[in-house]
């Protein structure tokens, strides 16, 4: 088998597209390209911490008790990131969450 002598070298080149300081990569994404994807939207209700021993010995009617209270605001997370904050509604026997407060830079 013969073997050929190739030249190898580093290719230098200029990228023009790159974005100003000010412009972020999602400026230059046309919605109609992204607005059909799924996201995953939570509305955290709170949480609570018990022994092993006693989740084992939880029952039917038993309530566990949250470290939310009925008036704080719930956290609304989009794909596991928190990017608003609301309060619990009903809506036609559905629960669901009124915006109050949208956080800056999340997204």
């Amino acid at each position: 088998m013969k073997h050929e002598s190739i030249d190898l070298s580093k290719v230098s080149y200029t990228n023009n597209d790159t974005p100003s300081p000010k412009e972020s990569l999602f400026d230059r994404i046309q919605p109609s390209i992204i607005e059909s994807l799924n996201i995953l939207i939570e509305a955290e209700l709170g949480s609570a911490e018990m022994s092993v021993s006693d989740f084992f010995e939880l029952k039917k009617n038993d309530v566990v008790t949250l470290d939310t209270l009925i008036d704080q605001p719930l956290e609304l997370k989009v794909n596991g990131h928190t990017i608003a904050t609301g309060e619990l509604v009903v809506v036609n026997n559905n629960f669901g969450i009124r915006i109050i407060n949208i956080l800056e830079n999340t997204l």
